[in-house]
């Protein structure tokens, strides 16, 4: 209740909604949070993208890259550090939720977890030849 960024996947929110009204309904999951402190909600569909909501109404749907899965941990990690990085150096949301989603697509071809996190010339790499789905 007091994060000013709150990200997760549809399923977190639905655990954490289970015995409410709004289960699954990502504005109102948003609308949630932003009547305590929240100002960005991110909610996660997996190869679907994710989708912001801002306290101020709007709302970004982010880009999603053909990449080959060996696994799925590590991808909402690498997309929260990729994100919270450029907003912290200034980015737009759009732009931060594309870093955080190339990311992730990195982290899931790779057989590491911590180890595949890329670096911002990686990230920068990626994004120059990376096919959006």
């Amino acid at each position: 209740e007091k994060c000013d960024v709150i990200i997760g996947t549809r399923e977190e929110f639905d655990m954490m909604e289970q015995f409410s009204s709004i289960k699954g309904d990502d504005k109102a999951t948003a609308e949630t949070w932003f009547n305590h402190h929240a100002k960005i909600v991110i909610i996660k569909h997996g190869a679907r993208g994710s989708i912001a909501y801002t306290k101020d109404g709007k709302s970004y749907q982010s880009k999603t890259f053909k990449t080959k899965v060996i696994k799925s941990f590590g991808a909402g990690d690498a997309y929260a550090a990729a994100f919270i990085y450029c907003l912290m150096h200034g980015y737009d949301i759009p732009k931060a939720m594309e870093y955080g989603s190339a990311a992730a697509a990195i982290v899931i071809a790779k057989h590491s977890c911590s180890e595949a996190m890329p670096t911002l010339t990686e990230l920068e790499s990626f994004l120059e030849t990376a096919e959006i789905v």
